[in-house]
This record gives C-alpha cells, sequence and structure tokens, in this order.
C-alpha cells in the first residue's frame, strides 16, 4: 500500500524580510545584483562543490524536491510523491508544464534550428539520467555519496556494478521511480541538493565535455537561466519563461566575482546590491543604514589532532594533551554541547538544540601524566601545534602547561599563521595538532560527521567511526538519525580526535529593498524566485 509522504525539511530555510503588506509597491521586471565570493569553475550540478557555485545552481535548475519558506521538503517539478509501506520505493509523478530554456547561447551546438532540435519538456528521462551521471564512476561526482541510499548506488559509483542495475527508472514520461537499498530519513532532502539535479541526456552528449563550463554549455529547468558569462568578471541570470508552474518575480540578477570591502559595503547601503556576505566589523555600520544581517552559525571553533600523523594517531597522546590542556587559557572555559554546527538540521530544526550534552574530556593533571608516560618512552615527545595568529599567547599558556605536567621530555613549539595559510595545512594534513575553524555548508549532521574520517580534515581512520556513521545514514527516522549523530560526534570527542571550543559563523546581508530573499541553512545560498524590489 502506498501513501503520499508529508516530511519536515532537513536544513533550515530563514525567510528574511518576510511578505510584503498589500500596500506595498514594487519595482516590475527589476535587475538586481548580488556578488559571489569566487567565479565557479563549473556550473554542471552534478560536479560543483564551491558555494558560489552551489548558490548559482540553486538558482538555474529545479529538482524534484525543495525546501520551502517554512523549511519543510515539498514537492518541487515533482507534483506527487508516494511511497510504499517499507519505506524502499518511491514514485514520483512530474508536473508537465516545466521546460528546458533554450536560446541563442545554443546555436554553436544545434545550428540554426537550435530551437527544434531537442524535446524541451522536462521529463522523468532527464531526472534518471541527471542521478546517473552523479553516481557515473569516471568522473565521481564529488558528493555522490548523498545519494548511496539508492539501490545499487554505491556500488555503481564504485565500478563495481552496471549502470543498469541502479535503482532508477523512468516509468513513462512523467513518472520516475527510485527502489532505495533501505530505508532512509534524509532521502528527500538529498534530492534538494544540485548533486540530484535533472539533466538532458542528448544536450549533455552535444556539449561534447563541456557541460557547466560556459553559457552556451548550460540548460537550465529553474526560476533562472545562465544568459552570460563573462569570464573573470561576472555571471548573468535571467528569468526562465519556460517554466510553466512558477515565474521568478525579478527579471535579471548580475552576480559579479569576489568584489573588494569597500564597494560591498556602499554598494549594500545604496541599495546596488541586493545581498552580500559580509565580515563581523562591518555589521554595525550596514545595519545602522537600514540593512538586515543575519548571522549564520555554520562552522566549528575547535583543536584538531591529525590521526593520520605518526605521533598524534596514538591516541593515549591524544588524551594526554586533551587532559592536561586548560581551555580557559583560550577564553573558553565554558564546555559546549558538541561540535555539528547550528547549521546543521534534522527534521527542520537545528540539530544542535535537540542534540544532548557531550562536553570535553575532563581536566585530569594525574591522568594526563599516565597517558604521556605510555608514549614517551625514552626520546620524550616533540609536538608542534598551529594556531591563529590571534590565538597564539592562549595557545603558549596552553603549552606552559604541557610542559609543566609532562615535565623535561615533552618539546613543543608554536607555529601562528594567517587565515590562509593556516586552512591550507589543515586541508592538507600537513599538521600535528592545530587550533582553527571549520566551516561547513553540510545540511545535515551527516554531512559534517563525515568531514572528520579516513582521507579528510582529522585523517581518523577507525572501523568503530565508519560504523557510527553508516548508522547515521541508514536512519530509517528522524529521531534515529539524531541519535545516531550523536553517538557518532561523542565518538570523535571522546577519543580525542576533536576539542570543541565555540560554534562560528558567517553574515548575510540583505538591503532594506530586497524583500522576499530565501537564505538556506549555510548561509552561502541564496534563492531568489521569491526576490521583490521595493520602489
Amino acid at each position: 500500500m502506498k501513501k503520499i509522504i508529508r516530511i519536515t525539511a532537513l536544513f533550515l530555510i530563514a525567510l528574511l524580510c518576510a511578505n510584503l503588506c498589500a500596500c506595498s509597491k514594487t519595482v516590475k521586471d527589476a535587475t538586481v545584483r548580488l556578488p559571489l565570493s569566487e567565479e565557479p569553475h563549473t556550473l554542471d550540478p552534478q560536479i560543483v562543490t564551491t558555494d558560489s557555485e552551489s548558490c548559482v545552481v540553486a538558482n538555474c535548475f529545479e529538482g524534484l524536491m525543495k525546501a520551502d519558506a517554512n523549511g519543510k521538503i515539498v514537492p518541487a517539478a515533482a507534483e506527487q510523491v508516494t511511497v510504499s509501506s517499507d519505506g524502499l520505493t518511491y514514485l514520483f509523478t512530474l508536473k508537465c508544464d516545466a521546460k528546458w530554456h533554450i536560446n541563442s547561447n545554443h546555436e554553436d551546438l544545434f545550428g540554426e534550428g537550435y530551437e527544434t532540435a531537442l524535446d524541451l519538456n522536462v521529463t522523468s528521462a532527464d531526472f534518471a539520467f541527471g542521478l546517473q551521471h552523479a553516481l557515473d564512476p569516471t568522473p565521481q561526482a564529488p558528493a555522490a555519496s548523498k545519494l548511496y541510499m539508492i539501490k545499487n548506488a554505491a556500488a555503481v559509483s564504485q565500478g563495481k556494478k552496471p549502470m543498469k542495475d541502479l535503482g532508477v527508472k523512468a516509468l513513462d514520461r512523467y513518472r520516475l521511480e527510485i527502489t532505495l537499498e533501505y530505508p532512509s530519513a534524509s532521502f528527500l532532502q538529498a534530492l534538494t541538493e544540485p548533486v540530484a539535479m535533472p539533466c538532458h541526456r542528448l544536450f549533455f552528449e552535444a556539449t561534447k565535455g563541456r557541460y557547466g563550463l560556459n553559457a552556451a554549455c548550460m540548460l537550465c529547468n529553474g526560476p533562472f537561466y545562465l544568459s552570460r558569462w563573462y569570464a573573470g568578471d561576472s555571471i548573468v541570470l535571467r528569468r526562465n519563461p519556460d517554466n510553466g508552474h512558477f515565474s521568478a518575480k525579478v527579471y535579471q540578477v548580475n552576480l559579479p566575482f569576489a568584489v573588494s570591502n569597500d564597494v560591498l559595503v556602499k554598494n549594500l547601503t545604496n541599495g546596488v546590491y541586493c545581498s552580500a556576505l559580509v565580515q563581523p566589523d562591518q555589521i554595525k555600520e550596514l545595519e545602522s543604514k537600514g540593512v538586515t544581517v543575519q548571522t549564520v552559525q555554520n562552522g566549528l571553533l575547535a583543536l584538531f589532532f591529525n590521526c593520520g600523523d605518526a605521533l598524534t594517531k596514538n591516541a593515549a597522546l591524544r588524551f594526554a594533551l586533551v587532559k592536561a590542556t586548560d581551555f580557559s587559557a583560550l577564553g573558553f572555559a565554558q564546555q559546549m554541547k558538541g561540535m555539528v554546527p547550528p547549521s546543521c538540521m534534522v527534521a527542520g530544526r537545528s540539530y544542535a538544540e535537540i542534540a544532548p550534552a557531550i562536553g570535553r574530556l575532563a581536566y585530569d593533571e594525574k591522568k594526563a601524566a599516565e597517558y604521556y608516560k605510555k608514549v614517551a618512552g625514552e626520546n620524550g615527545v616533540s609536538l608542534r601545534v598551529l594556531c591563529p595568529q590571534e590565538y597564539e599567547n592562549g595557545v603558549r599558556a596552553v603549552m606552559q602547561n604541557w610542559q609543566k605536567v609532562f615535565g623535561i621530555s615533552f618539546a613543543v613549539e608554536v607555529e601562528a599563521l594567517e587565515e590562509k595559510e593556516l586552512q591550507a595545512r589543515f586541508e592538507s594534513g600537513d599538521y600535528q595538532c592545530i587550533l582553527t575553524t571549520v566551516e561547513t555548508a553540510a545540511q545535515t549532521p551527516l554531512g559534517f560527521l563525515e568531514e572528520f574520517q579516513a582521507d579528510n580534515f582529522c585523517r581518523f581512520n577507525s572501523k568503530k567511526m565508519t560504523s557510527l556513521l553508516e548508522d547515521v545514514r541508514r536512519a530509517a527516522s528522524d529521531k534515529l538519525q539524531a541519535e545516531a549523530a550523536t553517538a557518532a560526534q561523542a565518538y570523535l570527542i571522546q577519543n580525542a580526535v576533536v576539542c570543541p571550543l565555540q560554534y562560528t559563523a558567517c553574515y548575510r546581508a540583505v538591503a532594506e529593498k530586497a524583500q522576499g530573499l530565501i537564505v538556506n541553512h549555510s548561509g552561502k545560498t541564496v534563492l531568489m524566485a521569491e526576490m521583490e524590489i521595493l520602489k
């Protein structure tokens, strides 16, 4: 037996400056400007990795599902979704009025008859091929694992099974069936991600490997289409006139790349930019001039240990260091509940708000000395700690306490670095112990926690951790997902892989006259289909 599902969103959508009052007047067919932090490398939805790329894709493509302004996962290109009683088979019935937008950019691909060269109806085959493209092992999509709950998806992505075994089937023109490997509470949320966007097979093949690299090699089905891409300067989006079930309220969006801070503040306050990411020291000035600034806690400042390093892979040494760390010397005496940032969501709520407190390992000099003796040996220990320049004095105070607890056989030095170099060392694994910030675009606790195993940030190669993450991945309900995520983050903290200190934030400014702009959970992606500009 099948039922129509109604499910709560797995990531936060903040609707800034809610609905316009009836008396408000807006600019018809407005052109707006919104700066990107960097130029995209590609706009192939299945391949994108940066915040700027994801922001453009979110406005140029429409998936089967989307998060509405209230944070619920609802049908988008799908008109109806039904699920089998065992939670394994999903049937998506598509809306019949959506079309891909083709324009003069595409004449080089299809010649003078470009307008009639393709079937431009958005069909189930487009969504099937999009998922196939995402799970093609050559090249493998960076976010392919988000779809691994689909039957045989992992095996197909890893080249162990042929594509025909993937649990995705276009039953007819407007019905798509997806079979799962196991019931998954995060499946519908995964379908809102760029990696699950549709892809027109014939168009994709016509680009001959250039799909998503310029305006001529993009075919869009979202509220906007890619009109122009001026390399090194900006991207221009225009309203998609071919989507039958909705229409963007502004006509054109200009997206300049890497704008300087002084230009950013000026253009936000005079209304030239509708929105932008800003720095903390700019907030007071912006708010004094009517600009709204939203704080989005999407990062974690923590002490991290490299479990792939010959020295710090030793758990006893990590326990010794953490138990001998006086976090008050760094200004963080207060314990945190956990390590997953508030921007990661479960059932439309911040996971950090609903998760039980875990806390750091307790300070204990006696235990720390005992752990140290297990690893010091005759030659002692020599450790290097990396940190931001602003925390150098605090880190030196921590190191003095380590030397007091461990004695003369313990040698340690600090290297204070600028933020860019610090992040590069962290991401490459060129460190032993590091105080730094991790910022995440992950919508769920799983996406964030996956960054701390194997070849990722902390190189924590643990069978137990892999098993705990698999429990999160296979959770059949929101409750089980939250419980499994709690167990996984507790394991990282209790094994002294991560010592969380505080959540960090990004800051999204919205100009006074911009109404209806939707900011996603991470603060980095803005959805502009409902945006209007007051006169």
